[in-house]
């Protein structure tokens, strides 16, 4: 079954509540998903993935975070709608908030990779979604879920 998909606007009304939460700042914004490609494959962990011959359309990633002057957590409307396409509205915005957390541990842990390479960066996810699982298990259960789904982009 298809649903209706939330609209930017209501992503982004929850990105605005989930950094309340958190009480952090960080800008958060859709890309175009050419844009959203090339900053995500500056990424260790997606650079090696790639090299060692997934696609990029196999990872799933709907969200990348960078750390700049400001923190910016980025957003593939593109992948989200693949992701979430088939999921009631409830459902959508319970791994958008699993997201969302999600990147927001890595702005909380940004601070244990003390330089940016692939190990640091798998050892980061991993810390990431250990803390994430244990104090958010449902969204955490959700957000597997939903980002393992098979996509034919």
């Amino acid at each position: 079954m298809i649903y209706n998909m939330l609209s930017e606007k209501e992503i982004l009304k929850i990105a605005k509540n989930s950094l309340k939460k958190f009480n952090l700042k960080a800008e958060i914004k859709f890309l175009p998903f050419k844009e959203f490609l090339s900053k995500a494959k500056k990424s260790p962990i997606i650079a090696q993935t790639l090299k060692e011959g997934s696609s990029f359309k196999e990872l799933n990633i709907p969200a990348l975070i960078s750390h700049k002057e400001k923190e910016h957590i980025y957003l593939s409307s593109y992948i989200l709608n693949r992701l979430l396409h088939d999921e009631p509205i409830s459902i959508q915005k319970k791994f958008i908030k699993a997201l969302l957390y999600h990147e927001i541990y890595h702005i909380l842990y940004k601070n244990k990779i003390k330089k940016i390479n692939f190990k640091n960066a798998l050892n980061q996810e991993d810390l990431v979604t250990l803390k994430f699982r244990e104090e958010y298990p449902a969204l955490e259960s959700i957000g597997r879920r939903i980002s393992k789904k098979y996509i034919n982009f």
